[in-house]
């Protein structure tokens, strides 16, 4: 269904094993500590390092430039950091923070000075030889792209990225036979001889010899080793020659693939039908190798810098745009995402408007995306994930009614064949009943979660918890949270459930050295450390109560209205 996540498969690269990635292992830092593109103001920047704001720049400009990014204004943040760099060129440190932010937002062109500049030891992390290459295959300037090539820093990706390049730059200058020379390093490789052939056909019909190209493509289909982003090119081809049918071996894989990977496939068939030219087909490299890289910790900077390059070379593709956007998803930096979402076509598709209204979510942009999501709504009335959206929007709106209505929608839709799905819906109705003062049909939910699902430690914990606050059910509650504690003893909430149902019993040494491990685990819950004040004031230890009443005041994390007003009276009364 469209719903389902264009992670799960949409870049799944058939052919790349540990050539290329084990190549990224080593580069998992950068050169120092990783960056935190999102520190506070007030932070110390972290790059290479710890190091303070530099004393050659103009503080109030620097300021600002972080606050752009503290306020999640990544735009203002890269045009500030070009402004500082502008009154201090040769500010290394500088050099890389304009950088890192206007190449990840696509600002080549307003790079072009500061990548001349950037040193050669920092190459691994920015890739700054390929962005020149970019560059020179923006300006069509096919000698200075092998002199780049010829010059280069030896970069991880070279094995593969060189060849391509090399290769299209010939097919710039119309000379097929210096192309294909270009690209036999890959040939000999067998797990990179895919690129061989898929960009050898390529190349063809770029100089208009189509019977190489099928030739290029067939062996490709041979080998059975294809790249999913391969598909529009090879389908197109097959189409214009009348050749998409049955006994073509790439229909029969497509029809396998649409089957399990229908909305990777729509956005696949949306690529736009262009002729290939050398800058194309240099954008095509990019963002292959963008996608061979991943999203893992250790090489997602990367990645990004290379499908940007990919859209500065081609800009009218959304496959990029919607990979860009899942890394940065991935990496937890949803504003990032934001910027690539942004550029998307309005409508692209189902499956990016959803996650178009995930990543608003994740921005905090709730009323943006609830309009999205019900405007998807209309010819999506059976999507669990679309009623899940709508029903967290609800919540955050305490708009309880509506809540109930997607959470019941659900259980409609999906029934209870999946026992597991179906009390991850009754549990998550509780809550709202729970808001509404609703006890009955909350503990009817919470039981009814807790049958379909009778080992799940959260529900024991939670209907546990919820029985000893009722004095009629304490062993019942009990009974319950310590089956949850036998199963999961290092959850800082069901350790606080034991401190609470043994204060419940009446066996305060008991419960004593729970609470106080669970505050040491959880400092920040009020919850938490109004049990401990409890269970010293039930040992008589009076000061130590009314101190840990008043700490759990000052918390924010769970501190309720009700709970706040409950605190305020023992520390009032000292009870």
């Amino acid at each position: 269904m469209w719903f389902k996540s264009i992670l799960k498969g949409l870049f799944v690269i058939a052919f790349i094993g540990a050539a290329v990635v084990a190549s990224w292992i080593g580069y998992n830092t950068w050169y120092g500590e990783p960056i935190n593109i999102l520190q506070k103001p007030e932070e110390k920047v972290l790059w290479m390092g710890e190091r303070p704001a530099p004393k050659t720049i103009e503080p109030g400009a620097y300021l600002a430039a972080l606050n752009a990014v503290f306020n999640d204004d990544l735009k203002r943040a890269a045009d500030y950091y070009l402004q500082v760099l502008q009154g201090d060129p040769e500010n290394e440190k500088i050099q890389r923070e304009a950088y890192f932010f206007n190449a990840i937002l696509g600002n080549f062109e307003s790079l072009r000075a500061v990548v001349e500049e950037l040193p050669s030891d920092y190459q691994t992390v920015f890739f700054t030889d390929y962005v020149k290459m970019g560059y020179a295959l923006h300006d069509e300037d096919w000698a200075k792209l092998r002199n780049v090539i010829k010059t280069r820093t030896k970069l991880p990706l070279d094995e593969i990225i060189v060849p391509l390049l090399s290769a299209w730059s010939y097919v710039g200058e119309g000379n097929y036979e210096a192309a294909m020379k270009a690209l036999l390093p890959l040939k000999r490789n067998k797990e990179l001889a895919p690129y061989y052939h898929y960009h050898g056909g390529l190349i063809a019909l770029a100089l208009g010899r189509e019977f190489a190209a099928d030739e290029a493509f067939q062996q490709l289909a041979e080998d059975k080793l294809l790249i999913v982003s391969m598909y529009p090119e090879i389908i197109s081809f097959y189409i214009s020659r009348g050749q998409w049918q049955k006994d073509n071996p790439f229909y029969v894989q497509w029809q396998l693939f649409l089957a399990e990977q229908p909305a990777t496939a729509e956005l696949i068939l949306l690529r736009p039908s262009e002729s290939i030219t050398a800058k194309r087909g240099a954008a095509e490299v990019f963002y292959n190798l963008s996608t061979a890289m991943g999203s893992s910790k250790s090489s997602y900077e990367g990645a990004l810098i290379l499908s940007a390059l990919s859209l500065y070379l081609n800009p009218n593709q959304e496959l990029p745009k919607v990979w860009s956007a899942e890394i940065l998803e991935q990496t937890q930096k949803p504003q990032l995402a934001a910027h690539y979402y942004s550029q998307m076509l309005k409508g692209i598709t189902q499956t990016v408007d959803f996650k178009k209204a995930m990543n608003l979510i994740s921005c905090g942009r709730n009323k943006e995306a609830k309009a999205l999501l019900l405007q998807l709504q209309k010819t999506n009335k059976n999507s669990t994930p679309l009623w899940w959206a709508l029903a967290g929007i609800y919540q955050g709106e305490k708009n309880w009614p509506a809540a109930v209505q997607a959470y019941t929608r659900i259980l409609e839709i999906v029934g209870e064949s999946d026992s597991k799905y179906a009390s991850d819906v009754y549990f998550a109705r509780s809550f709202v009943y729970g808001a509404q003062k609703n006890r009955r049909l909350e503990e009817k939910d919470l039981q009814h979660a807790l049958d379909l699902n009778p080992d799940n430690p959260m529900l024991l914990n939670h209907l546990g918890y919820y029985w000893l606050e009722n004095d009629t059910t304490l062993d019942k509650g009990m009974a319950l949270v310590e089956k949850a504690y036998k199963l999961k003893k290092s959850d800082p909430h069901i350790i606080d459930s034991m401190a609470f149902a043994f204060y419940r019993k009446g066996d305060y040494v008991k419960a004593l050295p729970l609470a106080e491990k669970t505050v040491d685990i959880m400092p920040q819950s009020s919850v938490a450390n109004a049990h401990l004040g409890d269970i010293y004031k039930a040992l008589g230890r009076h000061r130590e109560a009314v101190f840990q009443y008043k700490k759990a005041l000052s918390l924010k994390y769970d501190l309720t209205p009700e709970l706040r007003q409950e605190l305020l009276h023992k520390v009032a009364t000292k009870e």
